[in-house]
């Protein structure tokens, strides 16, 4: 005779979990939709709530989107906080959990665009046939610097410029800490605050007050410490003065302003 529990496991599917790997620059993320995290191809993927949509097909470009909710991330921070935008990989894995040795890759490209409301955050992604809709090459002839600051190519070390600061008031998306009295305008413009591993942009310093892109939860309050990082508009004059980080510069700062083939060569 067999039993209820006996058919029941009988007629059971195996999990399915699936592997998130996150990638911008030589930073990488690793999340994994499983309850618990798993040791895969090497790497520890750590248990979150991220999910994905199912995928859509683009038939003019044969590539292929997807949406994956998640909370927000270290790399997910990368593509909101940096100008230009820093370009974020995505690679999604599906396994047995019994046997993590078999597995396939269910979708390889990157985060088109995302949209963030506390710690939660939405990408937008398509596969990687999309390049043949995207400029090239990644570094272009301009007068600012083509890296982001702290990237991998800009190389200035975060922790050289970090601050560590104390919150004195928090007023929706305004914060402001007395800590920051010694520094000037816009210091930290375009840098970012960190609390407890989650980061917020600063879009704005004036004195003492910073304000951000996205407010922090109910549970951020005056009195808390934070890091601050500087921001950088990519200037050569910024470079060299505020990170002294001019081996690094990577751009073209007596380019003319004026495209020659449009408006030719003055006599």
């Amino acid at each position: 005779m067999v039993t209820y529990n006996a058919n029941l496991t009988a007629s059971q599917q195996e999990g399915f979990p699936e592997f998130f790997k996150f990638q911008a620059g030589g930073a990488i993320d690793y999340l994994t939709s499983w309850p618990v995290s798993l040791s895969f191809l090497g790497q520890t993927y750590a248990a979150g709530p991220i999910k994905r949509s199912g995928f859509t097909k683009d038939s003019q470009f044969a590539s292929v989107k997807l949406t994956i909710e998640a909370m927000l991330t270290p790399r997910f921070l990368v593509y909101i906080a940096n100008h230009p935008i820093e370009p974020v990989a995505v690679t999604i894995y599906r396994a047995v959990e019994t046997t993590l040795a078999q597995y396939a890759v269910v979708f390889k490209g990157e985060i088109l665009e995302i949209s963030a409301k506390g710690n939660h955050v939405v990408a937008n992604c398509e596969s990687g046939t999309r390049k043949v809709k995207t400029r090239l090459p990644r570094f272009i002839c301009q007068s600012f610097c083509n890296h982001d600051v702290f990237d991998a190519r800009c190389k200035a070390n975060p922790y050289t410029y970090r601050l560590a600061a104390t919150i004195d008031t928090v007023s929706g998306r305004t914060l402001t800490s007395s800590d920051l009295a010694g520094y000037a305008n816009d210091y930290f413009t375009m840098g970012t605050v960190e609390y407890a591993g989650d980061y917020r942009l600063i879009t704005k310093q004036t004195g003492t007050s910073l304000s951000l892109h996205t407010a922090f939860g109910a549970a951020f309050l005056a009195g808390l410490s934070v890091y601050l990082l500087p921001g950088c508009d990519g200037a050569p004059d910024t470079c060299k003065a505020k990170y002294n980080n001019w081996l690094n510069f990577v751009g073209m700062p007596l380019i003319s302003n004026h495209n020659p083939t449009v408006w030719g060569v003055a006599e």
